[in-house]
C-alpha cells in the first residue's frame, strides 16, 4: 500500500504544479495579450469549472465501474494535451471550448484519486491518511504561481504553457507504472444517472457547502491578479497563491490526525471560519502585508477543509459509489467556481474588485451556516457534530 501511496503522491504533486502554473498566467494573458474585458475574462475562466461539473458524474461513476487509475490516467492525459491549445487559439469561442476541455483534467483526476486514497487507507486512519495525501495539492500550488507569474512578468507565456503540459506527460507516467487498486471495491455496474445521490440527506448539505466554497475559490483565482495590477501593489500575484499553498501545507501537516482525532465536524467549522476571516481581510486590504494575510486565512480553510469533507464523504458513502458520491459532490465546487465569473464578472465592472470580496465575505458566512445548523439531521444533531465532536448520524463506513 505504502509504494502505491507514493507514486500516486509524485503523480500529484506533478499534477497540481502543471495545473497551477496557470492560475495568476491566464487572467493576465487574456488582459494583457487578448485584450479582454473583467467579464469576458470571468467567463473564460469560469468554462473551466463548467467543464469539470460536466465530467464529474460520468467520471465519477467510471471510476466506480472500471476502476479509480483509468479516472486518474484521462485526467493526466488531459493536461499533458490541453495547454498546448492556449498556444494557438485565441479567440473567445474557441477558448471557451478550450478550458472546458481543460476541466476534465480535475474532474477525472480529483475524483479518481480521492477515491482510490480512500480504497486503499484504513477505515480508522482515513481522515490522517486523506490528509497526507493531499498535501501534494498545497505543495503544488505554492510552488506552479508563484513559477508561472515570474515566467508571465517577462512575457513567456508560451513557454508556461508547454511546460504545464509537460508536467501533465511526466505524471501520467510516473502514475501509469507501478500502481495497483484493490480488489472487490467496483461496482458491477452504474445504472442511470447518479444526481439522486446529491439529494440524499447525506450528500446533499457537503454538495451545498462545496459549491458556496466553490464560489470564494472561483473569485479569488479570477480577481486577485487584477485586483493586484490595478491597485498598483508591488507583489507577484503568483506569491498570493503561494501564501495560501503554504499555510494549507502547514496546517494539513501539524494537524495530520486531527480528522480522525478532534473530528470532521469541528474541522469543517474552523475552516468554514477561515475562510470567512480571508474575504473580510481582502475587503480590507491595503498592501502587500494585508494580501499574504489573506492568502495565509484562505490556506488553512482549504487546508482543513479539503480532507474533512473528504473524509466526512467517504464516511457517507458505499464503497461502490465512492466515485460518484466524489464526483457529485465535488461538482457542488465546480458549479460554484463556474458561477464565479459570470455572476461576479458583472458586479466587478459595476461596483470594484474591493466591493466583490465585500460580498464574499456574506457568502462565506453563509455557508458556515448552512453547515452547523444542516449537516446532521436536525438542528440540535448538527450543532453537536459541528462544534462538539457529536457522532454522524448518516455516517455509512
Amino acid at each position: 500500500m505504502q509504494g502505491c501511496l507514493g507514486r500516486l503522491f509524485g503523480a500529484a504533486l506533478l499534477f497540481w504544479l502543471g495545473l497551477t502554473l496557470l492560475l495568476p498566467t491566464l487572467p493576465l494573458y487574456l488582459d494583457e495579450v487578448l485584450g479582454a474585458n473583467d467579464q469576458q475574462i470571468g467567463w473564460v475562466i469560469g468554462a473551466f469549472a463548467l467543464g469539470m461539473l460536466l465530467f464529474r458524474e460520468p467520471v465519477g461513476r467510471l471510476t466506480d465501474v472500471r476502476g479509480r487509475k483509468l479516472g486518474i490516467q484521462i485526467g493526466l492525459l488531459v493536461l499533458a494535451t490541453a495547454p498546448l491549445g492556449y498556444v494557438w487559439l485565441q479567440g473567445l469561442p474557441a477558448l471557451l471550448v478550450l478550458r472546458a476541455y481543460h476541466g476534465l483534467s480535475v474532474a477525472a483526476f480529483a475524483t479518481g484519486y480521492l477515491a482510490l486514497v480512500t480504497d486503499l487507507a484504513p477505515a480508522a486512519q482515513r481522515g490522517q491518511v486523506l490528509g497526507y495525501m493531499t498535501l501534494a495539492q498545497p505543495v503544488g500550488v505554492a510552488l506552479g504561481p508563484a513559477v508561472g507569474g515570474w515566467l508571465a512578468a517577462q512575457g513567456q507565456y508560451t513557454l508556461i504553457f508547454l511546460l504545464s503540459a509537460l508536467l501533465g506527460a511526466m505524471s501520467w507516467g510516473l502514475c501509469t507504472w507501478g500502481v495497483q487498486e484493490p480488489a472487490g471495491v467496483r461496482a458491477r455496474q452504474a445504472e442511470g444517472v447518479s444526481w439522486g445521490l446529491l439529494f440524499t440527506p447525506r450528500l446533499r448539505i457537503p454538495a451545498l457547502v462545496f459549491l458556496l466554497v466553490g464560489l470564494l475559490f472561483g473569485s479569488l483565482q479570477i480577481f486577485i491578479p487584477l485586483f493586484i495590477k490595478r491597485q498598483g501593489i508591488p507583489l507577484n500575484p503568483g506569491l498570493f497563491y503561494t501564501a495560501v499553498a503554504i499555510a494549507s501545507f502547514s496546517v494539513r501537516l501539524a494537524l495530520g490526525q486531527a480528522a480522525d482525532r478532534w473530528g470532521r465536524g469541528r474541522l469543517i467549522t474552523v475552516s468554514l471560519g477561515c475562510y470567512w476571516l480571508a474575504m473580510v481581510t481582502l475587503w480590507w486590504a491595503q498592501g502587500v502585508p494585508w494580501l499574504l494575510l489573506a492568502g495565509g486565512l484562505e490556506g488553512m480553510g482549504a487546508g482543513l477543509l479539503i480532507p474533512g469533507m473528504a473524509a466526512l464523504i467517504a464516511d457517507r458513502s458505499y464503497a461502490q459509489e465512492r466515485g460518484r458520491s466524489f464526483g457529485l459532490c465535488l461538482g457542488g465546487f465546480d458549479l460554484g467556481i463556474a458561477l464565479a465569473g459570470p455572476l461576479l464578472g458583472n458586479l466587478a465592472m459595476g461596483l470594484g474588485l474591493r466591493q466583490v470580496f465585500g460580498g464574499l465575505a456574506v457568502v462565506a458566512l453563509l455557508a458556515l451556516g448552512v453547515y452547523v445548523m444542516g449537516i446532521g439531521k436536525n438542528p440540535g444533531d448538527s450543532l453537536r457534530f459541528a462544534f462538539r465532536n457529536g457522532p454522524d448520524a448518516y455516517r455509512i463506513s
